[in-house]
């Protein structure tokens, strides 16, 4: 593990509360494509779960991609994601066409 990565990790970092939807996304994004150690991505996406009402259809798909690709598991993080996911696709489904 690279040293900079290594103290952030260690210092158990916080996710901004002024990071929104498209931050968090995006930065978890990034941590998984970079393959950047689990402990630096817990935080975001544990602050993405509580701004999942926030979230585009392609904004959540990347997070859960991300948390996926990092092998995350977070019981009510997921849970809160599964629950925005619903109510994005019965919005999809009930918007006429």
């Amino acid at each position: 593990m690279q040293p900079l990565v290594k103290d952030i990790r260690d210092a158990k970092p916080k996710a901004s509360e002024e990071f929104g939807a498209v931050d968090l996304a995006q930065s978890l994004w990034a941590c998984a494509t970079l393959k950047l150690d689990q402990g630096l991505a817990q935080p975001l996406f544990s602050a993405a779960a509580e701004k999942c009402t926030e979230f585009t259809v392609v904004g959540l798909s990347s997070v859960m991609w991300s948390a996926a690709a990092l092998a995350i598991t977070d019981p009510g993080a997921c849970y809160a994601m599964r629950t925005q996911a619903r109510e994005l696709a019965n919005r999809c489904r009930d918007s006429p066409m």
